[in-house]
C-alpha cells in the first residue's frame, strides 16, 4: 500500500487509486478536526484522508519531531451509556496491523468520546458476521477510555512527544 501526504493541502492519500469521485469529508470529521486544532494547537498538523475507502481518517504529525499518530474516528448517534462494547470492521484492524500500527481508534458519541490505541492482539479478537456479511470485532467498554475532547487532545499530544 502506498501512502502519500500532501502537507500543503492537508490531505492524506492512501494510494494511487484515489480519485475525485472517491473523496468524501463527513461534516462530523471536519468539525472534529477544527475542534481538535483548538486544543492541540498549530504545533501539530492534522491531515484528513480524502479517499472514501481509507482505513484511517486522519494523520496527526508533531511538526517539531515528526512523530505521527493515525486516527480512526467512528461517530455514534447515541449516548455512550447505550453500549457495552464497540464494533469495528475486522479488515480495518488487519490494515492497522499491516500499515498503521500507531492508530488511535476514537468513538464519538452524542455526549462523550471513548478511545483506545490499536493493540496487536486485537487481530486475534473473536469475529462475528454482520448483516452486510462483513467480519467485525467487538472491543469491550473496559478497554476504552472515556473522555471529553480536551482530555483526548492532551492524550494525543502525549503520544506525539
Amino acid at each position: 500500500m502506498n501512502k502519500y501526504i500532501d502537507i500543503k493541502n492537508d490531505t492524506f492519500m492512501v494510494d494511487e487509486r484515489d480519485t475525485k469521485k472517491d473523496i468524501i469529508i463527513i461534516p462530523s470529521e471536519a468539525e472534529f478536526k477544527t475542534n481538535l486544532y483548538k486544543i492541540i494547537g498549530r504545533k501539530y498538523k492534522i491531515i484528513k484522508s480524502t479517499w472514501i475507502y481509507s482505513p484511517i481518517d486522519f494523520v496527526i504529525i508533531n511538526k517539531e519531531n515528526l512523530k505521527t499518530i493515525y486516527v480512526e474516528l467512528k461517530s455514534r448517534s447515541k449516548r455512550y451509556l447505550n453500549y457495552t462494547s464497540v464494533m469495528i470492521n475486522y479488515s480495518k484492524i488487519k490494515n492497522f496491523q499491516e500499515n498503521f500500527s500507531n492508530t488511535i481508534m476514537i468513538f464519538q458519541y452524542e455526549d462523550t468520546y471513548k478511545y483506545t490505541l490499536f493493540k496487536k492482539d486485537m487481530i486475534h479478537y473473536p469475529t462475528n458476521k454482520q448483516s452486510n456479511n462483513q467480519d467485525v470485532i467487538y472491543i469491550q467498554d473496559t478497554e476504552l477510555i472515556r473522555s471529553n475532547l480536551e482530555d483526548l487532545g492532551k492524550y494525543i499530544i502525549k503520544q506525539l512527544k
